[in-house]
């Protein structure tokens, strides 16, 4: 299964998938596949899928038709209190990537049951989630560069934006 994962993503890292509608959405649906056997890898593979929205952006209407499959198969809860890390992780990227995406924001924003995820009102009920994401396995998970990235204005690769504000002067 490793095996399996780390081919599929070292295929959307290519960057060859920006015109092969047929190749991105069997690739998706593998990556879902492989969510449902192993519960221990789906932070990886919620990542891949991510990174394989990001490799096709440029087509929308392959997006349109992953983001339909990512919706049918049911990986967002309803309510953010039940939301696990990994769900977590799927949202603040679907959320990041509707921002940069405005002709998937309608598709995404109804498969989020928040159009922000992670704001002051909402944190409450993500704690759980994040208590969660910190238990059992000493390393971080990767839903924290995500929200360090929504808190400190930098992309999901921990790199900071080339402009900053500092004390509302632009540097």
């Amino acid at each position: 299964m490793f095996g399996k994962l780390f081919s599929y993503l070292s295929i959307v890292r290519s960057g060859r998938l920006l015109v092969d509608e047929e190749t991105s959405l069997n690739l998706l649906t593998r990556l879902l596949e492989l969510h449902r056997k192993r519960g221990w890898m789906r932070e990886v593979v919620c990542e891949s899928i991510l990174s394989l929205l990001w490799a096709i952006s440029e087509c929308p209407s392959v997006v349109e038709k992953a983001l339909a499959e990512i919706n049918t198969a049911g990986l967002l809860s309803e309510s953010l209190t039940d939301y696990t890390p990994w769900q977590l992780l799927l949202a603040l990227g679907l959320q990041r990537f509707a921002s940069n995406n405005s002709g998937a924001k309608a598709q995404i924003y109804s498969i989020l049951p928040e159009k922000r995820v992670f704001t002051p009102d909402t944190l409450p009920l993500l704690v759980p989630a994040l208590l969660a994401s910190s238990a059992g396995f000493p390393k971080i998970h990767r839903m924290w560069d995500y929200i360090l990235g929504l808190i400190f204005g930098m992309d999901s690769d921990r790199k900071l934006p080339t402009t900053r504000y500092i004390f509302m002067v632009k540097l």
